[in-house]
């Protein structure tokens, strides 16, 4: 079976209501500090942010730059939250640190198919432009040997 991005991001986005839910409980959890909180919170921010690596008009990659920094974002809150703290969240809407790292890790793998798939259709795209021009610089050539055989051009000298 072909490997393909989708395959790999269908779990992914599955988990996103997921994933917020483990935010909401840490941010909202007294025992997080704030200034673990401000992780996420700057990762929420790059994600609200009208300048991205990756704009959000760009499809699919657009979104998966922002989800991966959000998770990120949220696994380094959680790292940086007591050990205890992190579990009891992690374990009350079923995630793993496992699962949170395999997604990160999907989203990497994803995002190299999807840039090796561009870059192909870019290799075919400059190809076909570059025969284009040769076969345009031939018939120009073509044109010029004509119109200097039949006089209708000179070469000035």
């Amino acid at each position: 079976m072909k490997l393909s991005a989708r395959i790999l991001l269908v779990p992914v986005v599955r988990r996103l209501p997921v994933y917020g839910k483990l935010a909401w409980r840490v941010i909202r959890d007294p025992r997080v500090r704030r200034r673990h909180k401000a992780v996420m919170a700057a990762g929420a921010g790059y994600v609200l942010s009208p300048v991205d690596l990756l704009p959000g008009f760009i499809p699919v990659l657009g979104q998966m730059d922002d989800i991966a920094v959000m998770l990120l974002s949220l696994r380094a809150t959680l790292r940086l939250a007591p050990p205890d703290v992190a579990a009891q969240h992690l374990a009350a809407v079923g995630l793993t640190w496992a699962q949170i790292d395999s997604d990160l890790a999907a989203l990497a793998q994803a995002g190299g198919l999807i840039a090796a798939g561009a870059a192909r259709i870019a290799g075919w795209v400059a190809a076909g432009a570059g025969r284009m021009g040769m076969r345009a610089a031939v018939g120009a050539g073509r044109w010029v040997g004509r119109a200097v055989r039949r006089g209708r051009l000179r070469w000035r000298r």
